[in-house]
C-alpha cells in the first residue's frame, strides 16, 4: 500500500543505481505496485541484457517478492477507501496471489514470489542483497526475521526503504536504525518511507544484540527519539511522536504514554483537526488514544491489528 511518489522512488533507484552486483527485495508485495516499480525500471534499462545476464548464469531472477497473500481486514478497507479498481473483488480471509499474478504479468519473468509466512523463509542465495524494500514489519517477530535473513545479506552502497518509517506505529523500526545508525546513512524522505544507504555491511555483533529487548524503556526512547530531527515535515513528525507512545504502551509505561499524547495533542492540533479520513494523522491519534486510555480492546474491533494486538497485551502480528 505505497503511494505513487514510493513507486517512482523505486523505479528510479533500480532504473538509475541498480548494478546488478546483488539482488532486489521486495518485502511485502501486496497487489505488486512495488513488484511492477522495480521490474518496469529493469525492463527499461538500456543495458537489461548485460544487467540479467548474470542471474540467468547463476539460474536466479533479480526480484524476490515475499508476501503472505490473505486479504486482512486492513487490506480489504485500503482497496475501498482507496477507491482502488480491485475494491469489492477482495474479502477478508482470501488468498490473493491469483490477483497479484495477474498485476505483475508483465515482469513475472524477472520475479521470484515467495507466497506463504515469510518467517519460514531463509536467505540462502550466495547473491549479496542490493535493494531492500521493506513494508512487511508489521510485527516484531517479522522485524527481527528481515534483520537476521536480510539485513544481514545487504552489501556496502545498497539501498534500504523503510516504507513505515515516519508511521504512527511500529516503534521498533525506528529504534533498530538507531541501532544500526553507524552502518546507514539516512538519505531522505519519501511520503511514509525514509530511504537509507548501507555505508558498513560489517555488522560483527550488532544484529544479535537487540535493544528492543535488551535496553531499558529510557535507552529504548533516546533511539527512538534520535530520529524526530530527521523530518521538517510537521505532519510526518507528528506521526514520529505517536509512536513514540506506541513505544510506551509496548512497555506498559501508560503514564508516561498519556503524558506525550496529551502533548501530542496539543501541539499538532492545528494539523489534526486538518488531516482527518482514513490513515489520517485524526485516525492515528484516535487509535493512540484507544490503546492508552481505552484498554482492553474489543475482540469485534477491525482497527490496525498492529495496536490492537499491543492493546491485548500481545506482541502485534499479521
Amino acid at each position: 500500500m505505497i503511494s505513487i511518489n514510493e513507486r517512482k522512488l523505486l523505479y528510479h533507484l533500480v532504473k538509475d543505481h541498480f548494478t546488478g552486483a546483488g539482488c532486489i527485495i521486495d518485502a511485502g508485495v501486496f497487489l505488486g505496485s512495488s513488484t511492477l516499480a522495480f521490474g518496469m525500471a529493469l525492463l527499461e534499462r538500456s543495458d537489461k541484457e548485460a544487467l540479467l545476464r548474470p542471474f540467468r548464469d547463476r539460474v536466479t531472477k533479480p526480484i524476490h517478492g515475499y508476501d503472505k497473500c490473505i486479504a486482512t481486514p486492513h487490506m480489504v478497507r485500503f482497496l475501498q477507501e482507496d477507491k482502488h479498481a480491485l475494491a469489492g473483488s477482495l474479502y477478508v480471509g482470501e488468498d490473493f496471489s491469483p490477483l497479484l499474478a495477474d498485476q505483475i504479468a508483465q515482469v513475472a519473468s524477472h520475479v521470484d514470489l515467495h507466497i506463504g509466512d515469510l518467517k519460514e523463509y531463509r536467505w540462502v542465495a550466495s547473491d549479496g542483497i542490493e535493494i531492500l524494500f521493506i513494508d512487511v514489519a508489521k510485527s516484531l517477530s517479522l522485524h527481527k526475521h528481515i534483520l537476521r535473513q536480510f539485513v544481514a545479506a545487504l552489501m556496502v552502497d545498497s539501498y534500504v526503504i523503510q516504507q513505515d518509517f515516519f508511521f504512527a506505529e511500529l516503534p521498533w523500526i525506528k529504534v533498530t536504525m538507531a541501532h544500526l545508525r553507524d552502518h546507514f546513512e539516512l538519505l531522505g524522505e519519501v511520503h511514509a518511507s525514509a530511504v537509507f544507504r548501507c555505508t558498513n555491511a560489517d555488522w560483527g555483533d550488532k544484529l544479535a544484540c537487540d535493544p528492543w529487548d535488551e535496553a531499558d524503556l529510557e535507552e529504548l526512547l533516546h533511539l527512538h527519539d534520535s530520529w524526530l530531527d530527521a523530518t521538517s515535515d510537521r505532519r510526518r513528525r507528528a506521526m514520529m511522536e505517536l509512536s513514540a507512545v506506541h513505544l510506551m504502551a509496548a512497555k506498559e509505561s501508560y503514564t508516561q504514554a498519556d503524558e506525550r499524547l496529551w502533548k501530542i495533542e496539543e501541539n499538532y492540533a492545528d494539523i489534526i483537526a486538518t488531516d482527518t479520513g482514513y490513515a489520517s494523522l485524526e485516525e492515528k491519534v484516535q487509535n493512540a488514544c484507544a490503546l492508552v486510555r481505552e484498554k482492553p480492546a474489543k475482540a469485534d474491533d477491525d482497527r490496525s491489528p498492529v495496536w490492537i494486538e499491543l492493546l491485548n497485551g500481545n506482541r502485534p502480528v499479521t
